[in-house]
């Protein structure tokens, strides 16, 4: 069995000193960290608005709450997007956006309003909501 040589044996005792040194500053750069955070958090009023919401490749705005309704974009699929009427189209169906199952109940969130679902209610997103595994 190959043992290391002299050269080896230093070159590890060297790394070790190195780790040791990164674990160390490391562990002081996390606690500063969280100090930073800890006087960041602190600084939030409580009453501030602290809704967020990712905004790119967003297809729809859904805040839930009665007097909003959804704000949708154009996707660049197209089986996401509202399809038009034709002239002389009979069978056509409207994409129906909204709650269903049932009328949804107002409750109070973190945000303002909220909805109360009950296992029944859903609310549809119709072609917007047709996310496929291939979706990224």
């Amino acid at each position: 069995m190959a043992a290391p040589d002299a050269a080896q044996q230093r070159r590890l005792r060297e790394l070790d000193v190195d780790i040791a040194a990164a674990r160390q500053l490391f562990a002081r750069e996390l606690a500063a960290s969280a100090d930073k955070q800890g006087r960041w958090e602190k600084s939030l009023k409580p009453d501030s608005n602290r809704h967020w919401s990712p905004q790119e490749n967003q297809l729809i705005h859904l805040m839930l709450d009665q007097s909003s309704k959804p704000e949708i974009k154009r996707s660049d699929k197209s089986r996401h997007n509202r399809v038009e009427k034709k002239k002389d189209d009979k069978n056509f169906k409207p994409d129906v956006i909204g709650f269903k199952d049932g009328e949804p109940q107002p409750v109070p969130a973190p945000t303002g309003q909220g909805t109360k679902f009950d296992g029944k209610l859903y609310f549809d997103l119709g072609r917007i909501g047709d996310f496929r595994q291939v979706d990224q």
